[in-house]
């Protein structure tokens, strides 16, 4: 069935050190430190007053929830913004964050996929590769995409990762076998797709301005 949508006010806003708006909005706990209660009621209700206040404030599309799983501790890009270090904490939290939004009348764009949680550079600053197998991919990272689409997620956010043993070409964002066989095809994704920021390191210093021209 095909989405239809009003005009789209968006922004990224998570709890933690990601705090768009200032005082006059509920400070809330990273996603690292909402996942580590383990209550899904509790990450139910923190996602509800995100998504109301944003509501309030003109916004109906919020660029969260980070889907990612924090398996490299090291991981530059990710740490507390990832729910948990596995895929079943990860999966019961981003659902409840999506429901959260949905009955506040947010949308939620859940992100990044093909999973950013075992990266060791950030794509920020330059173009991860990782080497993380397909199986494993499907048993663990894409696990939370997957509860999250079924919760209602309408939205969801490519990455800028290089995954040569799987299209040694193309990172995510610009691969037609992650975007298609994978997203639509084998997870059944019908929602919109959006990319990560294309001002990132991990495209400009790989492709450069120049091949940016759509």
């Amino acid at each position: 069935m095909e989405a239809h949508f009003p005009p789209l006010f968006l922004l990224t806003k998570k709890g933690g050190e990601f705090n768009a708006f200032g005082k006059e909005f509920t400070l809330l706990p990273s996603a690292g430190k909402v996942g580590a209660l383990s209550s899904t009621q509790t990450i139910f209700d923190v996602a509800q007053i995100q998504a109301k206040e944003l509501f309030a404030a003109g916004i109906n599309l919020n660029y969260a929830p980070d889907c990612d799983i924090n398996t490299n501790p090291k991981n530059p890009a990710i740490g507390d913004r990832a729910y948990g270090d596995n895929e079943v904490q990860v999966s019961k939290a981003v659902s409840a964050v999506v429901r959260g939004h949905i009955i506040q009348h947010v949308e939620a764009c859940i992100k990044h996929f093909p999973g950013h949680g075992d990266t060791h550079v950030d794509s920020h600053d330059s173009l991860p590769v990782v080497t993380t197998p397909l199986e494993t991919l499907r048993k663990r990272e894409w696990i939370p995409f997957h509860k999250a689409m079924k919760s209602g997620a309408n939205f969801l956010m490519s990455a800028h990762l290089l995954l040569p043993e799987i299209d040694p070409k193309r990172p995510g964002t610009f691969s037609e076998t992650f975007m298609t066989k994978y997203v639509r095809e084998e997870l059944m994704f019908q929602g919109v797709v959006v990319s990560d920021d294309m001002q990132m390191g991990a495209v400009l210093n790989t492709f450069g301005k120049e091949k940016l021209r759509f």
